[in-house]
């Protein structure tokens, strides 16, 4: 066995930890923290949006920065959210595979050994070379932190990297080689995985294409405040039916908003509206190319055809939330981030149906809210657990 391999024989994968308050994300790697009443700078080593997680206020545990060097004096190594610990250090994800399957902990990959770590192969560099009955395996291991209501998806953000190597691992099976992707789910709540086509269709679309010529393992784990794992390790389902249904490019989409000032802005040919300084989302749906209309959104050069094309013209370009279903949801959508609005605008995008408005204002960024992150997990991940059920009933059938 590589020597790199002796010492993953321990479940503890950091330092002292400390709980602190998050406070703040500067970009995808750093982080603003309260620490005994201090503000502090910590490193953040996970690039996933992870807005669901990082609400203000939620407790992080984080340990010091092991190079004395670092521009940052602490390390973030997990968060605890609704009372769940999710481990969220993706260089860790690695160290906590070998571990596992070192002590053969992983009943699907019982009989598999480690070679070496990080390997190239064809176009791409992959996590692990593993040994199976005299067989070279090749393994890229994926941390999966974004779950509810007992179903976990990934990626959380577009990853062309992870694409790219489904591809590449698909083809090298033709060549001989046996291929793995692994998915650690850092809960054991989760009970189904799923692709995250919502946000990254294309990830979605070539996992599902390429399903058979690869083994792809979802894999769920829980973790205690001291970050130790806590066993067993259990394998969950993929529900390609669910996949094959819904991973298409249309549905329905929030777009997020922020207009700097208060101002007078004409919509349309006279209506004259006066909007508020704040942030503005916009509820709106297609029934293909949802993806193109999106990025139509987002420019602005444009002709103006829609409300949204006006007040766009002066606002500032936040996020987007697409929802890709087969099912009509915009209406539905509406009203519930209508429910947690500070106001809306009357008449605005609603005139093909009876909705009030699907414009909806807040004074705050709503994106840091616990309240708009939950309707955002209703309708992108909520909800599946009941289509799950009806396509499982319907093949029964």
């Amino acid at each position: 066995m590589n020597k790199e391999y002796l010492n993953i024989t321990s479940a503890s994968f950091f330092p002292k930890l400390y709980k602190s308050e998050f406070l703040c994300r500067h970009n995808r790697f750093v982080v603003s923290l309260r620490l005994k009443g201090k503000k502090v700078g910590a490193s953040l080593p996970n690039s996933g949006k992870l807005g669901e997680l990082l609400i203000p206020g939620v407790t992080l545990l984080i340990h010091r920065a092991q190079n004395p060097t670092s521009k940052y004096p602490y390390r973030v190594a997990g968060v605890i959210s609704a009372g769940t610990v999710i481990m969220l250090n993706t260089h860790t994800t690695n160290d906590l595979f070998a571990y596992l399957i070192q002590q053969g902990f992983i009943s699907a990959l019982k009989g598999y050994s480690l070679i070496k770590r990080e390997v190239t192969k064809g176009l791409s560099r992959f996590d692990f070379l593993l040994n199976h009955k005299g067989k070279e395996v090749l393994c890229e291991i994926k941390s999966c932190t974004l779950f509810s209501n007992g179903i976990g998806m990934f990626p959380d953000a577009i990853t062309s990297r992870g694409s790219r190597h489904v591809e590449e691992l698909a083809k090298l099976s033709k060549q001989g080689y046996a291929s793995l992707v692994v998915f650690i789910i850092q809960s054991s709540s989760v009970k189904i995985f799923l692709p995250d086509y919502h946000t990254d269709l294309y990830f979605a679309q070539t996992l599902l294409k390429y399903r058979k010529n690869l083994t792809i393992l979802p894999l769920t784990l829980g973790w205690s405040e001291s970050l130790t794992p806590q066993l067993p390790v259990k394998r969950v389902p993929v529900h390609w039916s669910l996949v094959k249904q819904e991973a298409v490019d249309s549905g329905c989409y929030c777009i997020l908003l922020q207009l700097p000032q208060r101002k007078e802005i004409i919509i349309g040919k006279e209506r004259r509206v006066q909007f508020k300084k704040g942030y503005y989302c916009y509820i709106g749906s297609a029934k293909k190319n949802l993806t193109k209309r999106i990025e139509r959104h987002q420019r602005l050069r444009k002709n103006f055809h829609w409300h949204i094309d006006y007040l766009r013209d002066h606002c500032q370009w936040l996020a987007a939330y697409p929802i890709r279903t087969i099912d009509d949801l915009e209406c539905q959508l509406a009203h519930s981030f209508k429910e947690i609005a500070n106001d809306h605008i009357v008449g605005f995008g609603c005139s093909n149906c009876a909705c009030e408005s699907h414009l909806l204002y807040f004074k705050e960024n709503p994106k840091l809210a616990r309240s708009f992150q939950n309707v955002l997990l209703e309708y992108r991940i909520n909800r599946l657990h009941k289509k799950c059920k009806d396509l499982t009933n319907e093949k029964r059938a």
